[in-house]
């Protein structure tokens, strides 16, 4: 990844911190979204967890 990232010209750790904040501010917020229901992610299930996730990327 870092070669194909260095031949497109892309910086590969910004590239990378970018993902991982975008990551961890989208499963915030569906850590959220399931506080708002009172129910843990631990109770929902794979598909309810892939339905919000799926919203919130909209």
């Amino acid at each position: 990844m870092a070669n194909l990232a260095r031949k497109l010209g892309i910086d590969a750790e910004s590239a990378l911190r970018k993902a991982n904040e975008k990551f961890t501010g989208r499963f915030t917020k569906v850590e959220e979204v399931f506080e708002q229901r009172v129910k843990s992610l631990q109770e929902a299930t794979l598909e309810e967890m892939e339905e919000v996730w799926q919203q919130l990327k909209t």
